[in-house]
C-alpha cells in the first residue's frame, strides 16, 4: 500500500483485485480483510460490499494465498466465509451464532479464532492514559 497506509477502503472490484497483486512483491503469508460495515444499515452494507470481499478472496487464492478476515457481525462472518475466506479472525459479537453458521464453518474448512480480548480502556491505548482496571 502507498505511503505506509495500513488500511485503505475499496469501493470497487478492480481496485481490491489490484491491491492484491500489489502485494504479490512482498510475500504475504495471507491477505487481510478488514470488513467492517456502516451501524446504521448492517445487512445492506455487508451485500453491499461482499462482491469486493468476493474479488480479493478469488484474487488472493488464484494466487496461493490464503485470506483471513475481520468480521465480527454474523452478516459480515457468513458472507465472508461464503465468499470463501480461509480465517475469521474474531469471534461473531452481535448474536449467538446457529447450528446452521457452525456447519457453514466445518463445511467450508474455515478457521475462527475465538479472539480474547482486553477491551477496558482500550480507546484510551494511543492517548498513554493511565486506567484503573480493578481495585481490590
Amino acid at each position: 500500500m502507498q505511503n505506509d497506509e495500513p488500511f485503505k477502503l475499496f469501493t470497487s472490484i478492480e481496485d481490491a483485485r489490484k491491491m492484491v497483486l500489489e502485494q504479490l512483491p512482498f510475500h504475504p503469508d495471507f491477505i487481510k480483510i478488514w470488513y467492517i460495515v456502516s451501524p446504521d444499515s448492517i445487512e445492506a452494507s455487508a451485500k453491499k460490499y461482499e462482491p469486493i470481499v468476493r474479488a480479493i478472496v478469488e484474487e488472493s487464492h488464484k494466487n496461493n494465498l490464503k485470506v483471513a478476515v475481520h468480521a465480527t457481525e454474523r452478516i459480515t462472518a457468513q458472507l465472508a466465509v461464503e465468499s470463501g475466506c480461509d480465517y475469521l479472525v474474531h469471534d461473531v459479537e452481535d448474536e449467538v451464532v446457529s447450528d446452521n453458521f457452525i456447519k457453514l464453518l466445518k463445511t467450508k474448512n474455515v478457521i475462527l479464532c475465538p479472539t480474547l480480548i482486553a477491551a477496558a480502556g482500550y480507546d484510551n491505548t494511543f492517548g498513554q492514559k493511565a486506567i484503573t482496571l480493578f481495585t481490590i
